[in-house]
């Protein structure tokens, strides 16, 4: 589910049009890997997807940035509807 958003979010950037689409998609795994705190990134997704961790940290730290944008988003959203709520 996680990788799933995050892919969401890449698709709506233009900044990730610099990264392959193979790499966007096996970052995302990576970066749900790590907020879930569920796996690492081990020598079978490394032979399946051809990317090491490393290869992949600078596009992980770009979905990272989009998750954070949309927090803020959605906090600021909260914010809002909780001010017209309470007026």
């Amino acid at each position: 589910a996680w990788s799933a958003f995050v892919l969401e979010l890449a698709l709506q950037d233009i900044k990730m049009l610099k990264y392959k689409n193979s790499e966007v998609a096996a970052a995302a795994c990576l970066l749900a890997g790590v907020i879930t705190k569920s796996f690492d990134w081990h020598d079978t997704l490394k032979y399946y997807t051809g990317y090491t961790e490393q290869d992949l940290l600078p596009c992980a730290c770009e979905l990272w940035r989009l998750l954070e944008i949309e927090q803020g988003r959605a906090s600021a959203e909260q914010l809002k509807m909780s001010q017209k709520l309470s007026a």
